[in-house]
């Protein structure tokens, strides 16, 4: 019928038959096939990355040790993940997945779960998820990490500001979105002590200035400024067992792409009445995915183009 279809849990994907491509991607899915730019993913359950690219997943690099649920990419030839062996961050050449070497470790008896990478200041941030700690890593190894302890129990999500220098993350315990500094100070939540259980889905739009979650309980998105004021349901649409959610910069505007615990992987303009819209499937446990932004793509030229300039403007409820 035109659509993606998953063929069991294999790591086997087809497409059946492919649609013709979308005008501009906006408004006229799923009748035609949306196209973004490539991104690897990490997928928990098979220790495999995978790459994303003209409508298929393709393996990029198994390991024979437990591997974590991060990936990032920083800069154009360089790309960081996390081990569970050892609990450590380890940087590649890309996109040879050659000359790896780890470039920090944390307690064994943690997990790393989030990976950014700071392009304006060249600094790795990561959470371990269970002994609530953010680190800010020179991946470079000149300066020693900077290690924060919070007073939450199992951070679940991050976001980071990297010109003001800001961090964004969600907890179970109590259940919160959160700024801090950089240099850990000015922790503050942002969210009310009652109402929301966010797990791994959160956003950060520096254009609008908006922070964007999805509640646990209910797959309900939900929209704020970042300084927490305007908080309020958005969209119509709803994302259960969310994993991991990014932004992607594209001439048509901003996409929202993101990853669920059944092995979908989604993305959908970043607009209130829009639906989302399959790109891949048949995953074990897809995490965190890191966009190509930086030119290269391979023969998907979408994130080649430069980010625009002038943005069509969303409205900021439906």
């Amino acid at each position: 019928d035109g659509t993606w279809q998953a063929l069991g849990f294999d790591a086997t994907f087809s497409v059946v038959p492919p649609p013709p491509p979308c005008d501009e991607g906006w408004y006229d899915y799923p009748g035609c096939r949306v196209q973004v730019p490539d991104f690897l993913v990490t997928d928990y359950g098979n220790n495999t990355i995978y790459r994303f690219s003209g409508g298929a997943l393709s393996p990029q690099l198994t390991v024979d040790q437990p591997i974590g649920v991060s990936i990032k990419m920083a800069g154009p030839e360089k790309v960081l993940y996390t081990t569970r062996n050892g609990n450590q961050i380890i940087m590649c050449d890309f996109p040879s997945f050659t000359g790896c070497s780890s470039i920090f470790t944390a307690d064994p008896s943690g997990i790393l779960t989030f990976l950014e990478y700071g392009e304006v200041n060249e600094v790795v941030i990561a959470v371990d998820q269970y002994t609530s700690q953010i680190f800010i890593i020179d991946p470079t190894g000149t300066n020693p990490p900077q290690t924060f302890t919070q007073s939450v129990d199992f951070i679940v999500g991050l976001a980071v500001d990297t010109e003001n220098r800001k961090i964004y993350f969600t907890s179970l315990g109590p259940a919160h979105v959160w700024v801090m500094e950089y240099d850990g100070t000015g922790l503050t939540a942002l969210t009310p002590d009652q109402g929301y259980t966010i797990m791994y889905g959160l956003v950060l739009d520096r254009n609008l200035g908006v922070i964007i979650f999805v509640n646990s309980n209910t797959g309900q998105f939900y929209m704020m400024n970042t300084d927490g004021t305007d908080l309020h349901p958005w969209g119509s649409m709803f994302a259960l067992y969310v994993t991991y959610m990014t932004l992607v910069e594209q001439t048509s505007g901003t996409w929202l792409l993101w990853s669920t615990q059944d092995g979908g992987i989604f993305t959908m303009p970043l607009l209130p009445d829009a639906v989302p819209y399959p790109l891949a499937g048949g995953l074990i446990w897809p995490f965190q995915i890191a966009p190509l932004l930086w030119g290269n793509c391979g023969e998907n030229d979408l994130c080649k183009r430069p980010r625009p300039v002038h943005r069509r403007r969303m409205p900021l409820r439906a």
